[in-house]
């Protein structure tokens, strides 16, 4: 008796959600189908998600057409499969490359401003390093991060990037023309206090792009752009050109870090 009673109850589950195929008849039975897919999901070792949730469609709304997929994976069985799935599955390819973009030219830039510091503030009466100003000029950063948690919720992830990045790059043109210490500490501090707050917002911004399943191998990726910029950094802050190209340098990379920042999806008000 029990064992027809298993069956008969097996046999309900399927003519609940559609069998293996995952579509129900519009019954109800909502529990059992919760069910089933766990079930599904343990045999096959891997998490079913809804197809809307997978960005795929949207389901019905009678509920009695439910399709599920997997979710979005890095595929590494060969070279050509890696770079066509995952962070470069065709929907998010745009998005990955112009992050890297974004993340690789703020790198470059942020640790730039760091390096060049002491050239813009030189020393004075004999001291090997300005301590003074460079510790104004870092004090800005303080400053930016309270700027950042203020506006990120209310200028928007975009348009705060945008903004900052653009005005790193003002700061940098502005840094290449010969200026008193006073007012080189104002644009030190303006410059470095924008890639501040740019970087943070990208910080915040970057995994919000991302689907759960793909969010933490695409915040790598872009980490390791990152790191890329500020390793190539000092081959050119630290060069042998006047600081004037230097610093122009910076700024034209700051814009482009702003532009591709700019066209990114605004993610203020999504759900995740």
């Amino acid at each position: 008796a029990a064992a027809d009673d298993d069956d008969e109850d097996d046999a309900n589950e399927d003519n609940t959600t559609g069998g293996d195929d995952g579509e129900g008849d519009g019954n109800g039975g909502s529990d059992d189908q919760r069910r089933r897919f766990r079930r599904r999901s343990a045999d096959d070792k891997r998490p079913l998600i809804p197809q809307a949730v997978a960005g795929a469609g949207a389901l019905p709304e009678n509920g009695s057409a439910r399709t599920w997929v997997p979710p979005l994976q890095q595929d590494t069985s060969t070279i050509a499969s890696f770079f066509t799935s995952g962070v470069f599955d065709s929907s998010l390819r745009r998005t990955t490359f112009l992050l890297w973009a974004v993340w690789g030219t703020f790198g470059f830039t942020y640790y730039g401003t760091v390096l060049v510091a002491p050239f813009i503030l030189p020393p004075e009466d004999g001291e090997r390093f300005n301590y003074p100003a460079l510790f104004i000029a870092s004090f800005s950063e303080l400053i930016g991060c309270g700027v950042a948690v203020y506006c990120i919720d209310r200028a928007g992830r975009r348009m705060l990037a945008g903004v900052t990045y653009g005005l790193c790059a003002v700061g940098m043109f502005a840094l290449s023309i010969p200026s008193p210490t006073a007012v080189r500490i104002v644009f030190m501090m303006v410059t470095r206090g924008a890639v501040f707050v740019g970087s943070s917002t990208t910080w915040v911004h970057t995994p919000e792009l991302y689907p759960t399943s793909v969010r933490g191998a695409g915040h790598s990726w872009c980490n390791a752009m990152a790191r890329l910029g500020g390793f190539a950094t000092p081959y050119w802050g630290d060069c042998e050109l006047p600081l004037a190209a230097r610093l122009s340098f910076y700024g034209v990379i700051s814009v482009v870090t702003a532009v591709c920042s700019m066209r990114l999806r605004e993610t203020l008000g999504s759900s995740l």
